[in-house]
């Protein structure tokens, strides 16, 4: 009989290797605690998967972290979080991942509701961009929900440990996955299908349908019922409807997505077509279209997002002062700010007072510039609602 413990339990500043100090207990799986912890390698605080004490010697969980590692190898996408290296030997196997700051769609849903159009729509373009990724990689998911879904600029998914290649996807006899955002066939596999590409389509329908409406697509199973489809309401129930309010060409495509058979779910370039038109973006800085006459429209965008880098904690609160006087949306990323909202320029070109500063400002060698891809947001990172304040004006930008 294994008695050794079942958790590894470490706290802030204890040495989970010699390259790596803990911070805090993220989480953890069967198999796994998860922490984030500060690496002397990239001197930057990251996301360690280690295999728990009572399991170093189970050949089942050594094999799933080796999987793990094996498909981060193969994947090099922006929505897709980054393994950074691993170690799958030794007192302690663990894959070091990248830390990704922000809210889970799962708690911005649970704390505040449905998510707002211009929130969900770039929300599946980005995730169905990373489905189109992993079909020409031949990786298959299995995992898609909204706790996998960290929001941000792009969203990001994370959390591999039970992706599959398609070959061993289809192989499949037994559940795998979460049982609320299952394809059919992942629920009962080889009876009601085998586990493909269109299982992780499945997977965001069920997750966007959450995002869209504020509850789940199917009733709640029960949990250890004699009958699988007891267990697995999708197996039998068609979906909920979304609300009356949603557009019909957003709601189409969800539902398509839940299709009970793999073969009539849309590809996940089909999200893409019918909501990237629902959802416009506006020129990058520097093409012709985002200039006006003279230019100011682009020294303008590029002093708000100039001053949207910095990530001291004045300069971030003075940033969301400018932008809440301007009427503006902003979406915080991580310590800075690091979108605006589409109209951003067509709206601070409306005050002379801000467009006086920000030609000012941009005359100083020292203002940093770059290109960002805008979209609109009108929560912060906990997904509060930001609400226009024109009492702050001077403070602002009369520094």
């Amino acid at each position: 009989m294994d008695t050794r413990a079942d958790r590894w339990g470490f706290e802030e500043g204890d040495s989970i290797t010699d390259e790596l100090t803990a911070i805090r207990l993220l989480g953890g799986g069967s198999s796994y605690e998860a922490y984030l912890a500060f690496d002397d390698v990239t001197y930057a605080p990251t996301v360690v998967k280690v295999i728990r004490p009572h399991r170093l010697d189970d050949e089942s969980s050594l094999r799933g972290l080796r999987r793990e590692v094996d498909t981060l190898s193969m994947v090099n996408h922006p929505v897709v979080a980054r393994g950074l290296r691993a170690v799958l030997e030794g007192e302690r196997p663990h894959v070091v991942l990248e830390a990704i700051d922000g809210p889970r769609l799962s708690t911005l849903v649970r704390r505040f509701g449905p998510l707002q159009e211009q929130q969900y729509l770039p929300l599946a373009i980005e995730i169905a961009s990373a489905l189109h990724y992993f079909r020409r990689q031949g990786i298959v998911h299995l995992d898609i929900k909204p706790s996998n879904i960290i929001m941000g600029a792009p969203a990001r998914l994370i959390d591999l440990s039970v992706a599959r290649t398609v070959e061993a996807a289809a192989a499949l006899t037994y559940p795998i996955g979460t049982d609320a955002y299952m394809a059919p066939e992942q629920c009962n596999p080889p009876s009601a299908g085998s586990p493909g590409f269109a299982s992780d389509v499945w997977g965001l329908g069920a997750t966007l349908f959450e995002a869209i409406a504020g509850y789940r697509a199917f009733g709640d199973g029960v949990e250890d019922a004699p009958e699988v489809a007891d267990r697995f309401p999708q197996l039998k129930d068609l979906a909920f409807s979304l609300p009356d309010k949603i557009a019909p060409d957003v709601a189409k495509v969800v539902l398509a997505a839940l299709e009970p058979d793999p073969d009539n779910r849309p590809l996940p370039t089909s999200w893409l077509r019918a909501y990237s038109p629902l959802w416009p973006v506006p020129p990058r800085v520097g093409s012709p279209a985002g200039r006006s006459a003279d230019g100011s429209a682009l020294r303008i965008r590029r002093y708000v997002e100039a001053v949207a880098d910095s990530s001291d904690g004045a300069d971030r609160r003075r940033t969301e002062l400018l932008a809440q006087v301007a009427d503006v949306d902003v979406h915080h990323v991580g310590a800075g700010i690091e979108v605006v909202a589409p109209h951003v320029v067509e709206q601070l070109l409306a005050r002379e007072d801000l467009s006086r500063v920000a030609q000012e400002d941009l005359g100083q060698p020292e203002l940093s510039c770059r290109e960002v891809d805008l979209t609109s947001s009108g929560r912060d990172a906990t997904g509060a609602q930001i609400q226009p304040d024109r009492t702050h004006l001077e403070r602002v930008v009369g520094r």
